[in-house]
């Protein structure tokens, strides 16, 4: 196995193994991320908040097990308030929208009670008095006032309306899980790359890679991660790429345009084993940056004048007549 000891080649395999760390932190990240949302979201019981004495801003949800008695709108908004009972008889005021209301006016939901979730508010003065009112009138007999009010109902009614939305937290928490597989995902395809591209040559042409690679007369592009030494064009854009001039069969340039505007520009190579090797990536395309490109391609033709120059149709039928290359 061939080991890295040019200095290039090193810088480049640590940028690679940056992704494992800048993984590997990003995942614990988002798990406690999603931790942060599970406990952020969670709902209580309405009836542990009651007895904590727990008030407003607090997700917290009922079982109700029987059809919801209207008494009162709100003030404001006009949204219907209502009585609600959980499987323990317990008694709760409820703000319910027309939906969820719907959910609860079955008439099975003794037997099949359902979980309904909102936020805590404090139940005003005027709602207090008029659920008083209400509340005897149906029991026909004075048994809920101001007094005992929090001991029956406490001080807080459910906003369904208020309720969780899990779509944001969701669409984070799978966000966050894409891209760290992403990340690991690129991580070990460059790790592998890497290491079949340097296993791809004997012990003394990797020496001899790394001898001018490290030579005086190897020209750099540094802002491309480019190299061309004497016998090979070294890429170190994504990983390492590695290979000979004499083995480039075709060169052609890869164009990216926006509005007709050139915003992307690189160099597609291709070579004897059939494989296409992308160089010269270029963003914000100007003057300046299209005669550094010109001049990558004119030196790479000077090396083998004997590849074939440009994307033509006459030129991708040769590639798939003469090497089976699509």
């Amino acid at each position: 196995m061939n080991v890295i000891h040019s200095a290039k080649l090193q810088k480049s395999l640590k940028r690679t193994n940056f992704l494992l760390f800048f993984g590997s932190a990003f995942l614990i990240f988002t798990i406690i991320f999603i931790g942060f949302l599970i406990f952020s979201y969670q709902t209580k019981s309405m009836n542990s908040l009651i007895v904590d004495g727990i008030e407003k801003n607090t997700y917290a949800n009922i079982k109700v097990s029987a059809v919801p008695y209207k008494f009162a709108e709100t003030e404001d908004t006009k949204e219907p308030l209502y009585f609600v009972f959980d499987q323990e008889n317990h008694l709760y005021v409820a703000l319910l929208n027309q939906e969820t209301y719907n959910q609860l006016k079955k008439e099975d939901i003794e037997k099949n009670p359902v979980l309904i979730t909102g936020k805590t508010k404090k139940i005003p003065k005027e709602l207090q008095a008029i659920a008083i009112e209400t509340y005897n009138e149906i029991k026909e007999e004075e048994t809920l006032n101001e007094e005992n009010f929090e001991k029956y109902l406490g001080n807080i009614y459910l906003d369904t309306t208020d309720a969780p939305d899990h779509l944001i937290p969701t669409v984070l928490t799978v966000i966050g899980v894409a891209l760290t597989i992403y990340i690991f995902v690129t991580y070990y395809f460059r790790r592998k790359n890497t290491k079949e591209i340097i296993n791809s040559f004997t012990e003394e042409e990797w020496e001899k890679v790394e001898k001018e690679l490290d030579s005086p007369t190897t020209i750099d592009y540094p802002e491309l991660q480019l190299y061309f030494t004497e016998n090979y064009i070294v890429s170190l854009a994504v990983g390492i790429d590695i290979f000979s001039y004499q083995d480039i069969l075709w060169m052609y340039p890869h164009i990216l345009r926006q509005y007709g505007v050139t915003t992307n520009k690189s160099l597609i190579l291709v070579t004897k084993d059939k494989k296409f090797h992308d160089i010269a990536n270029i963003d914000n395309f100007s003057k300046k940056s299209n005669n550094k490109y010109e001049d990558v391609m004119s030196f790479i033709y000077d090396k083998n004048s004997q590849m074939l120059v440009g994307y033509t149709k006459e030129h991708i039928q040769e590639m798939k007549d003469t090497y089976g290359i699509k």
